[in-house]
């Protein structure tokens, strides 16, 4: 488990990211305040301040997220979890193809693996 020991208000020091990525991290966030928060808050009340917290609030659950993954190891992980599950992956989708020559349609072949 990771811990990030950072105070809120210097979350983002230190982490540069590029322009688009911090575009659509915006982005992101406006369509979380929008879809969820803004639609049951709005008759409640048109104080603005909330949605303003919550966005930051938002802002500061990214940068958290993103220093987590800044410290993770991503070859490793990739080499120790997501090669393997590919492999097995393929391997029991080449065992149900063998199996069940006849299915063409993949929904009905994942079923079917997933069966087993």
């Amino acid at each position: 488990r990771h811990e990030v020991k950072v105070k809120s208000d210097q979350v983002w020091k230190g982490i540069m990211l590029p322009e688009k990525v911090d575009e659509k991290i915006e982005e992101f966030c406006e369509l979380l305040l929008v879809h969820y928060i803004y639609y049951w808050y709005h008759p409640i009340s048109k104080n603005r301040d909330f949605l303003h917290d919550v966005r930051c609030i938002f802002r500061v659950v990214v940068a958290s997220i993103i220093r987590i993954a800044m410290q993770l190891n991503i070859g490793k992980i990739a080499c120790d979890k997501l090669i393997p599950l590919g492999v097995l992956h393929l391997e029991k989708y080449v065992k149900t193809k063998q199996k069940y020559p006849e299915v063409v349609d993949r929904d009905e072949l994942a079923e079917l693996a997933l069966q087993e």
